[in-house]
């Protein structure tokens, strides 16, 4: 979770837990990287959110989000962002989703 004004990040790797459920995880809209409500300027450089959903089906809306109106106007950006699905359950619907 991103929470302050004109950051940084390189390099980010996340793996999102193994043994979560959808009503515990997915339903809940967590996700690898999350920008804050709020920021409006932040740039992450090389992302990549893993998955493995080992012990049941799980899905997440987004590995990365962000709030609309920051990545509308360019303040927030992501640039070589990935996503990969390790083994498991499949889980992760989309790279990105901006959020009100």
């Amino acid at each position: 979770m991103w929470a302050g004004e004109h950051g940084e990040t390189y390099f980010y790797q996340s793996e999102l837990p193994y043994d979560v459920d959808q009503e515990a995880f997915g339903d809940r809209g967590y996700t690898g990287y999350l920008v804050e409500k709020g920021v409006r300027h932040h740039q992450a450089l090389g992302l990549g959110v893993y998955s493995f959903f080992r012990d049941h089906p799980c899905n997440v809306t987004a590995a990365l989000k962000a709030p609309r109106e920051a990545t509308r106007d360019g303040g927030v950006r992501f640039v070589n962002a990935f996503t990969k699905h390790l083994n498991g359950h499949p889980g992760i619907s989309n790279i990105f989703h901006a959020f009100e």
